[in-house]
């Protein structure tokens, strides 16, 4: 029984690593804000049938209203950092940099909020988690940290951190998968203003299966789909062995853009990943 619910994390992983490539080949059909918002459009949509079949209730406070609109303003500045590095940079060195910077950073954050003192082991985590930072971003050529899009990166994983504080608020008053659902559905909403030209909305109807494949992926299999499992998996599992599979997702992310974009992995992002994994390791231990 247990194998089965194993398969279903290491395939949302999969999903979650493969978006950064699937996003790198269709950056360049239509503009940044355009392709969020059909992202998320499309992942809400994709919620719907779930939320049917889980009979999730959909019901939510005031407070909790607040608490989601305000992570939805956090995941479209997610989005767009997101977007922007891909545009620039690299999709395999961004997932692996984003996708281990996310748990450090929100960790950091927690530490620097709730002034909580770090262990011997957090220490030891911190520490190499800052030494990986510095070998994924590659600090020591400053003049790479735009032209890469590393910048982008490490401000959407900590935008991302933020989010990931603001929605331990409430994960008791409202299911996971309902919570996905408004701030993808909120995310639309938010979205729309931003698009500088309505007219390229519909333009997406004209691009090549190529564009549909990729938008497809990074919206139903990704962000529905893949968080579905996920939380699935959880109340089987257990969030201690189900987050303990979040490790596999740059692990995917460097071998698809490897695969698919002919993207090399540089010898700073093999090193860097590897001990940022041992530093989520050490930080995931409290």
């Amino acid at each position: 029984m247990q194998a089965k619910f194993v398969i279903q994390l290491c395939v949302a992983m999969f999903f979650w690593g493969g978006a950064w490539s699937a996003t790198k080949l269709i950056v360049d059909y239509t503009s940044t804000d355009v392709l969020a918002f059909w992202r998320f459009a499309l992942a809400a949509v994709s919620f719907l049938p779930i939320v049917l079949f889980w009979h999730v209730n959909l019901a939510i406070s005031r407070r909790t209203f607040l608490f989601l609109l305000l992570a939805s303003l956090m995941n479209v500045g997610y989005a767009l950092l997101f977007f922007r590095g891909i545009v620039m940079g690299l999709a395999g060195a961004g997932g692996v940099l984003v996708t281990t910077l996310i748990p450090i950073a929100t960790f950091l954050l927690a530490f620097l909020i709730y002034r909580h003192k770090p262990s011997k082991i957090e220490s030891i985590g911190l520490s190499l988690g800052l030494i990986s930072g510095f070998l994924l971003t590659q600090l020591h050529t400053p003049e790479l940290l735009l032209a890469n899009g590393n910048l982008y990166f490490v401000a959407s994983a900590f935008v991302w951190a933020i989010l990931t504080l603001i929605l331990q608020n409430i994960h008791h008053d409202i299911h996971p998968v309902a919570i996905n659902f408004y701030i993808c559905l909120f995310s639309v909403i938010l979205f729309a203003p931003l698009v500088n030209e309505p007219t390229q909305l519909l333009a997406i109807f004209h691009f090549d299966w190529v564009f549909w494949a990729g938008m497809l992926f990074i919206s139903c299999c990704s962000v529905a789909i893949g968080t579905t499992l996920y939380y699935h998996a959880i109340k089987q599992l257990g969030g201690s062995k189900a987050s303990a599979f979040n490790l596999l997702v740059p692990l995917f992310a460097m071998l698809l853009s490897w695969a698919l974009l002919g993207e090399t992995p540089t010898l700073n992002t093999m090193i860097g990943g590897s001990l940022a994994i041992v530093a989520i390791l050490c930080l995931s231990r409290r």
